[in-house]
């Protein structure tokens, strides 16, 4: 009367094979045309796929193709493991990773798309348009906008200046702090903050002065040698990126409004050479980093219109 009991569903560590464990040892190198892959390995027996997956009746090097150019045409950086032909990973300008991989199952071609970090939101939508490439379609769904109703009432100039600067005060408290948790939420709220049409002139004026500005610059310049284990290379070089894009966000409000020149004359912090070379170093690594390498080409745009910068910029062998 009493029956089986069926076992458990293994964990993806388990159920992954030994060479699939070790992908993240193995050497990556930037994809600069397409993601070939010819023979495909066979789905292994106890392999747990993840719910973002698609089963393809086509060639591998078809749907490999797909992929590439799709993640190519959104601007999607992606790297691919030299040992593992059939496993690619990804990241997108929102700070979401991803990987996918080909398998070959009942001669259909098995792709599975799994999130490594971000957000869980920007991965549902991203996963789905990767599978609708790999199955040939190419049109994404748009994007939806809620629009609120006009029943109800909108703050006032004032309300929202209070609320701004409130948040503001807020994220500066929080970048102030030891534990980079806290700076991270801290870097995040400043993000919003500076790309939010409400105050962002007082918000960039905040940013680019006091002690803001200096701990972001030390954030940017931070020594990473240090470091022992790839979730702390990981979690630094996120906090740099996030900190030069409020920081390039904010030069970018006050050239807007032609007030940038007045504030790089007294804030010489950014036209130190210390600074400078620390821009200098991230443009060097742009193909392994390539969207911090685009924050700091927007800071370096900015700075430039500097004749020191420009001429500094001029005679760096370094780019």
């Amino acid at each position: 009367m009493v029956k089986s009991m069926s076992a458990p569903s293994l964990p993806r560590s388990f159920a992954l094979p030994r060479k699939l464990e070790a992908h993240t040892k193995a050497k990556s190198s930037t994809i600069s045309a397409s993601w070939t892959v010819t023979d495909l390995p066979a789905l292994p027996a106890g392999y747990i796929l993840e719910r973002s997956n698609v089963y393809v009746e086509n060639e591998s090097q078809e749907v490999s193709r797909r992929i590439s150019n799709f993640l190519r045409l959104e601007s999607i950086a992606a790297t691919f493991d030299d040992e593992e032909k059939n496993l690619l990973t990804a990241e997108t300008n929102c700070c979401l990773r991803f990987a996918v991989r080909l398998f070959a199952d009942s001669n259909m071609v098995v792709v599975e798309v799994q999130r490594k970090s971000g957000c869980s939101f920007t991965f549902r939508k991203v996963s789905r348009a990767v599978l609708s490439a790999a199955k040939g379609i190419k049109n994404m769904a748009p994007k939806r906008r809620f629009t609120l109703p006009g029943c109800i009432q909108r703050d006032t100039r004032e309300q929202q200046r209070k609320r701004t600067e409130s948040g503001l005060k807020i994220a500066v408290n929080l970048l102030q702090d030891d534990r980079e948790d806290s700076q991270m939420l801290g870097l995040e709220s400043l993000e919003q903050l500076t790309r939010s049409p409400d105050c962002r002139v007082d918000v960039a004026k905040v940013v680019l002065s006091g002690e803001c500005l200096c701990k972001l610059i030390s954030l940017i310049k931070a020594n990473r040698l240090e470091i022992s284990s790839d979730m702390q290379e990981r979690r630094s070089l996120l906090l740099q990126r996030r900190a030069l894009e409020v920081l390039a966000n904010a030069m970018g409000t006050l050239s807007e409004t032609g007030e940038i020149g007045s504030f790089l004359d007294s804030a010489s912090s950014l036209k130190s050479r210390c600074f400078l070379d620390a821009l200098v170093s991230i443009l060097k690594d742009s193909p392994s980093k390539p969207f911090v390498a685009d924050h700091a080409a927007r800071c370096t745009q900015y700075l430039s219109i500097c004749e020191e910068v420009g001429e500094f910029l001029r005679e760096s062998k370094n780019l």
